[in-house]
């Protein structure tokens, strides 16, 4: 199986030295709903959110806070990837 579906973390830093860190979800054409492919795209918004989340919010205490934001990560992928 090739994967259809990755996730990457880049830092950068602008002119005044501060540092943004940008996660990219990628998800290629070959992308075929199957229940393997919608098992990895949760698993890779789950790696955006283990790195993205710990800097907002104690992931020990705000489970919802997590799980919503799971949620509305992978809706947004599904409407992208259905054309909507």
């Amino acid at each position: 199986n090739s994967f259809t579906v990755g996730m990457e973390r880049r830092i950068c830093n602008n002119k005044t030295g501060d540092e943004k860190i940008l996660y990219y979800l990628y998800i290629r054409d070959s992308f075929t709903f199957t229940d393997y492919e919608y098992c990895v795209l949760a698993h890779e918004i789950i790696h955006i959110l283990q790195f993205m989340l710990p800097r907002l919010l104690d992931r020990n205490i705000e489970i919802e806070a997590e799980a919503y934001t799971h949620t509305d990560i992978m809706k947004q992928c599904l409407e992208h990837l259905r054309g909507k």
